[in-house]
């Protein structure tokens, strides 16, 4: 197959040079033809040679399949068929029915700013908040009162105060009565020393 093309190739070198004589282009035109040709038979041949031999072997028949089967096979396909489709309506009918009642009320976001007015609130005393006289969403003028703080730590600082002035007051009752007795005590010294 090789010599076949060199000498192919050896043929179309060797045209004539000059543009004068056809029948000189024309004969190495239809030699190259023919070894073309013959090239092309020769690989034909050699592939079928190489290839080796298969026996004849006849497609198996088919077994006879019956109508009723097919039947059989297509009543199940419709049965599992409606049974998925059953099973997407009540899903789909069961996220309708949460959609109404809860998931158009729920909000949520990764991004949100709320807009509001704030004001800081302070307390002249300290102490636990008992009630809030303003609703929610209600505007509160100056003046009003907010919060009501627990009064109760404060009325048992009341009552310890009282009852220490109470003390304090009869320890200055005493301190009087005692200041009258060191007068009259005064009184007793200066008779006794007049009458010495």
């Amino acid at each position: 197959m090789a010599a076949a093309r060199d000498q192919a190739a050896r043929i179309l070198r060797s045209e004539p040079d000059s543009a004068e004589n056809d029948t000189a282009r024309e004969a190495p035109a239809a030699i190259a033809d023919s070894i073309r040709a013959q090239l092309s038979d020769d690989t034909t041949s050699r592939r079928a040679a190489e290839l080796p031999e298969r026996p004849a072997v006849a497609k198996p028949a088919a077994p006879a399949v019956s109508a009723k089967p097919a039947a059989a096979k297509s009543g199940k396909r419709k049965f599992v068929l409606m049974g998925v489709a059953i099973l997407l309506a009540l899903a789909a009918t069961t996220y309708g029915v949460y959609w109404v009642l809860v998931g158009r009320f729920h909000v949520s976001t990764d991004d949100a700013y709320v807009r509001a007015n704030n004001t800081l609130l302070g307390a002249r005393v300290s102490g636990h908040i008992a009630a809030i006289f303003p609703r929610d969403n209600s505007i509160v003028h100056t003046g009003e009162a907010v919060f009501k703080i627990d009064d109760g730590d404060y009325r048992i600082a009341v009552d310890a105060a009282r009852s220490r002035i109470e003390t304090q007051q009869a320890t200055i009752d005493r301190i009087g009565r005692q200041i009258v007795a060191q007068e009259s005590a005064v009184e007793q010294a200066k008779a006794q020393l007049a009458s010495a």
